[in-house]
This record gives structure tokens, sequence and C-alpha cells, in this order.
């Protein structure tokens, strides 16, 4: 999954929106980036997937009502649900007269195309533009905490705790980028400062670690190496190696199927558990690749239960750190005007 330019999701209906949602894309397209199914599906994919993804990355959020699309038996259902769980801004834009908002967007203004669609498409590209602004952030902040508050008051007690700490992040937030919106420049300076901090921490010298350490595992492995799987001493020399080079960030292993490229991955990360690589005790040589100890291990598969993609990798990633960290970090993913810094 690859997302090079924040975009923007059109969502429709096939039913009675498609030219629309098209004449849209082309209208924003390309001072906007729009994603369009149309275009932007690949083949032998699982398509929900691909939403979801698409979603989860998006800018904004243009749902498109029609008396289809605002139905709760259509699949828009789904996608304007999700883009309110991935925090997204989401822009109604009334296509139909007899269309009406469906009641998770009802408090939502929509922009109306059924008078004068020029006018209409001015108001959205002029809306669009303002959204990243610090005026705009805010807002979607704003926006979000009131999301929050509605569904505190319908909250079972499972989840009650994760959105009041929403909540008090939200707030805090919306504290911080208030003082943006006050004073741009003071706001730049502390970035400035902050940036400047975090250089001269990464030139300290680390500090040594002592005692054991603990390694974390998220999700299980894609699989597991049989006791009688042997002879790969050198492929696992030449990633032992990789593993070592803290200036390699990406190891590819590539060859047919079924010559064992999952059971030899598989072998060495499950004798990292242990704090060493593998020996080879079929080498006459005896010689064993030594200790190395990890923080931690994240599963994904493409065929497993935890596929691999974006929000996937963020979230298994996020429980290798202490829980403070963690929900930190996820309050900045969801955030649409920033990112943190992985």
């Amino acid at each position: 999954m690859s997302f090079a330019v924040l975009h923007y999701f059109i969502s429709y209906s096939d039913a009675d929106g498609k030219e629309f949602a098209r004449k849209l894309h082309d209208a924003l397209e390309p001072q906007f980036a729009a994603w369009l199914d149309k275009d932007e599906l690949k083949p032998g994919r699982d398509w929900s997937a691909q939403f979801r993804d698409a979603i989860s990355a998006c800018q904004a959020f243009l749902f498109v009502m029609t008396p289809d699309s605002v139905d709760d038996t259509c699949t828009c259902k789904q996608e304007y649900t999700d883009a309110l769980r991935f925090k997204k801004p989401i822009i109604p834009l009334k296509a139909h007269k007899d269309a009406q908002p469906p009641f998770l967007l009802n408090t939502r203004q929509y922009v109306d195309f059924t008078t004068n669609y020029d006018a209409a498409l001015a108001k959205l590209r002029e809306h669009l533009e303002w959204l990243p602004s610090p005026d705009g952030v805010l807002q979607s902040l704003k926006d979000r905490l009131a999301d929050a508050n509605r569904d505190l008051r319908r909250a079972d007690d499972t989840n009650r705790a994760r959105i009041e700490d929403d909540i008090a992040q939200l707030k805090k937030q919306i504290a911080e980028q208030a003082r943006v919106v006050a004073d741009p420049a003071a706001a730049a300076r502390r970035t400035a400062q902050s940036i400047e901090r975090a250089i001269e921490r990464e030139r300290e010298p680390a500090k040594p670690i002592s005692g054991a350490t603990r390694t974390k595992f998220i999700n299980p492995p894609p699989g597991i190496a049989p006791n009688y799987f042997q002879d790969r001493f050198e492929e696992n020399k030449i990633i032992a190696k990789f593993l070592r080079d803290e200036s390699c960030r990406m190891l590819t292993v590539v060859g047919r199927a079924g010559i064992g490229k999952t059971a030899m991955v598989c072998r060495i990360l499950k004798a990292l558990e242990t704090g060493r690589l593998p020996d080879d005790p079929s080498t006459s040589s005896g010689q064993a690749l030594g200790e190395m100890r990890v923080d931690g291990i994240v599963y994904l598969s493409a065929v497993g239960t935890r596929v691999v993609n974006a929000p996937n990798l963020f979230a298994d990633l996020c429980q290798l750190l202490p829980a403070e960290k963690s929900r930190e970090l996820d309050t900045l993913y969801k955030n649409p005007g920033r990112f943190p810094n992985l």
C-alpha cells in the first residue's frame, strides 16, 4: 500500500451517484488528489481492505449524498462509519434534492450541489484549501471532540475509558492548536526549539543496557520451522549480518515457492526469544551466530489473520511501546493535521 500524496476519498453509491462522482473527481484533479474506486482499486486484492486503507490514509472524506447512498442498506454506511472511526474530516455533498444526511452525519453542514454546481464546487475547493490551515486543523479537532463527546454519552463500560482518554488528549491538542492560531510566530519558534532538542538527544551516546531484557512478540508467526529444518547456515549468517547493521532498514527474502523461506525466517525469529541467533548443528564447523537481543517482533502476513497494511503495522508497533507513549502516538496518527515522526 502506498499513498505518496494525501488524497480525498470520494464515497458514493454506484446505483445513482456514479456520474456525479466521476465529474467531481475530474473537477478536483490535479490540484486535489481525489481517490475514486473505479481508478484506484487494484486487481486481485481484497476490495474491502483497499477501501479501508484508502479511508484511513485520506486527508478528508467526501460523501456524495444521493437517495441510495444515504440509505442504511448502502455500503456507503460502512465507508462513512470507517471515516468516523479513523477520525477523518467528513464533508457531505448534496448531489440530489431528495437526499438528506444520515443520522451519524446529520449535524454536519453539507455543500449543496443541487442548485448551482459551479458555485458549490468553488465552495468545496475553498474549504479543501482551508482544511490544512491552522484554523482548519483547529476546527477539525473541535469536530472530533464533539464526536467523542457524543460517543461518550452512548458508551458502555468497555469503551468509556478509551473515549475519555481520547477526549483528554483532544482537549490538550485543541489548547495547543489554539496557541498556534493566536500566535503563529511563537508556535514556529517552539517547533524549531523542539527539533533542535531532538537533534541534540540523537547526538548523545546511547545509554548502556543493563540487566535482562524481555522481548515482546505481537501476533502469532506465519509459520513454525520443523525440527528437521537445517542446512541454511550461510543464509542465516547473511541475515544475522543484516540485522546487526543499524543502517539497514528492510530485508526481503525471495525464492521459489516451497524452498523454506518462511521456515528459515521463523526459525531465526524463534531463536531470538532467547536472545541468540540460531546455530546449525548439522555443520562440521560448529559455528554459532552469537547473541542478539531485540526489544520486540511484530508478525504480519499477507495470508494470516493480521494482514500487512499501514494501520495494522502502526497499531502493532505501538504495542511495543509504553502505554502512555502508545496512546500519544495513536492520537497523533488519528489527527488528520499532524503525523507522528516514526
